[in-house]
């Protein structure tokens, strides 16, 4: 029997043992681990209005949603195709009342929500900056890991627009551009307050960075032990299970 939810160009994959239900594509962009990792950093957020960011497929709102009946989510992305596909995902998911997909580009902000509109901001905004490194051809992950769309300057600002005083934000980054993270952050008046470092094993560099940041916060911040994916033979530690067992 074919489902009507899922089209030629796409499977229907699940997470947390079939509990949210999502629609990718079968090349191009597809779920990885980082925003996984960035809800559970995220946790708990206790209610409220959330936006995220270049919501790609829409990951990221169908977790924070399942996991707390009290809060609402609008994911915002810029391409009509995963628009359309991650609006099926909700509607899979029995989830239309509290999530909503939006077409737009974050860039224009101002034009699609009022000032302070939002409590809270996700977002996993492209790590490189355009032409540093090799791209892909596919338009969906070219666009994920470098900065077609709109910079990592961009995505904060937007974040500072739309959140209220004392706002957060939580976001992925690569360790490689902390620095240039962190001026950033200073620029859009983002105070970071929390950093964890991820590793794929202990003795490997980390190979990214979940960070929390406030809007208009006082200085302080606090370096988490870092997170750590992988026993030797790719065997997941149990805090990484811990982590997928999470609803």
């Amino acid at each position: 029997m074919v489902d009507p939810y899922v089209r030629e160009d796409e499977t229907l994959d699940t997470l947390f043992h079939g509990r949210i239900r999502i629609l990718q594509k079968r090349s191009g962009y597809r779920l990885a681990m980082d925003p996984v990792l960035l809800a559970h950093f995220a946790w708990p957020l206790r209610g409220g209005r959330i936006l995220d960011l270049g919501t790609g497929s829409g990951v990221i709102p169908l977790i924070l949603a399942t996991r707390d009946p009290g809060c609402r989510v609008v994911g915002l992305e810029i391409q009509a195709d995963m628009v359309e596909m991650a609006r099926r995902s909700v509607r899979l998911n029995a989830l239309e009342d509290r999530v909503r997909i939006l077409e737009g580009d974050y860039r224009r902000i101002r034009e699609i929500f009022p000032p302070q509109s939002f409590d809270h901001v996700t977002c996993n905004p492209p790590y490189h900056p355009r032409g540093a490194g090799r791209s892909s051809s596919h338009a969906s992950k070219a666009g994920a890991r470098h900065e077609l769309s709109g910079s990592l300057g961009d995505a904060l600002e937007a974040a500072r627009y739309v959140l209220g005083t004392k706002g957060r934000l939580w976001l992925t980054y690569t360790p490689t551009r902390l620095g240039t993270l962190l001026r950033a952050l200073g620029e859009a008046n983002l105070e970071p307050k929390r950093l964890r470092m991820v590793h794929g094993r202990r003795d490997l560099p980390a190979r990214l960075l979940l960070l929390e940041a406030v809007r208009g916060g006082r200085e302080g911040l606090e370096v988490l032990p870092p997170l750590i994916l992988y026993h030797r033979g790719n065997v997941y530690t149990e805090e990484l299970q811990e982590i997928y067992r999470m609803i």
